[in-house]
């Protein structure tokens, strides 16, 4: 008799935890997932973008490995925009070109990569006017900069800014 009630209490216990295992997402934010292999060991690691639209509406990158330890995590401001994954190093280990936009309108790029199965921030670029860059070719990165035009300078008005280009010399981005 003990034995069937305490089975019965496991039941419901399994069947409550079930509908209470999804939970639901915050209002005013959003989760992405990645799955990229990183340190080019053949198997992907788990990439996970949290997105929070409140005040300060922050980025929370977290990468997690195969074996579900984390391998860092860090918070950028702005909300997110994109992703890309290079090969900087052109050695088969690829790096995250993270893409965010600010509430003031200017935008960053972050670039961020795993040695060792931590994480560590490459390079960084900020601009009130926007910002591109082309992995295919050359890996090099455009920032809008207002210099002294900056009164007409705007991500609407581009061509008023001066662009700065800054490209990968193996080891870091230099400017042009």
């Amino acid at each position: 008799m003990k034995k069937w009630f305490f089975m019965k209490m496991v039941l419901a216990v399994f069947f409550l935890a079930g509908c209470a295992g999804t939970p639901k997402a915050k209002d005013g934010a959003h989760t992405k997932i990645f799955r990229q292999d990183l340190d080019n060991n053949g198997t992907k690691e788990t990439i996970k973008v949290e997105d929070k639209f409140d005040a300060s509406s922050n980025t929370v990158i977290t990468v997690i490995m195969r074996d579900g330890t984390v391998a860092g995590s860090f918070t950028l401001p702005g909300r997110f925009r994109n992703m890309e994954f290079i090969d900087l190093y052109e050695n088969e280990f690829k790096q995250m070109a993270i893409y965010c936009d600010r509430n003031d309108n200017s935008s960053d790029l972050e670039l961020w990569g795993l040695k060792n199965n931590k994480l560590s921030k490459l390079s960084a670029f900020r601009s009130p006017c926007g910002i591109d860059a082309d992995w295919s070719t050359i890996y090099r990165v455009r920032v809008c900069n207002p210099g002294s035009r900056g009164r007409n300078c705007s991500s609407e008005n581009s061509a008023a800014c001066h662009w700065d280009v800054w490209s990968w010399s193996g080891e870091r981005f230099i400017k042009e």
